[in-house]
């Protein structure tokens, strides 16, 4: 008798694991989470967490396209440091009617800038197809 019940414990403890993997397997995927920023609240302008700190950034200038012209922003920034230019790189996104990046013109490469301590310096881009309505500008510290 105590050899069948020496047998019957990692029989059970088999069982009960292969029990275990076989549920895994019955969960279903992880389901993406709801953004809280809806589309129209989202910002324009986004800053990585430590340019987001030292740069103030002035209202931006849009020339509204026509069928003939693309679209064009100019955003003015300005530093905050005080002793030395801060290196970044920024890049804009034009995006249609709908809100959806445009495929033609896609993210504009990134471009890298030095801004003077405490001067203004302008950002500036063109949609590179007429059918761009709205536009946002990510900024981060150059690498």
């Amino acid at each position: 008798m105590k050899r069948s019940a020496h047998f019957m414990l990692p029989c059970t403890a088999l069982l009960a694991g292969l029990m275990l993997v076989s549920l895994a397997g019955c969960y279903s995927p992880y389901a993406g989470k709801p953004d809280l920023v809806s589309n129209d609240e989202y910002p324009q302008i986004v800053a990585s967490r430590y340019t987001y700190k030292n740069l103030r950034f002035g209202p931006p200038v849009e020339e509204v396209g026509t069928p003939e012209k693309p679209m064009r922003v100019t955003v003015p920034v300005r530093s905050t440091f005080k002793r030395t230019d801060l290196n970044i790189q920024y890049r804009f996104e034009f995006l249609d009617f709908a809100g959806r990046p445009l495929q033609r013109s896609g993210v504009t490469e990134w471009r890298y800038k030095a801004l003077p301590p405490r001067n203004q310096v302008f950002l500036d881009a063109n949609a590179l197809d007429v059918g761009a309505k709205d536009w946002r500008l990510e900024v981060r510290l150059a690498e």
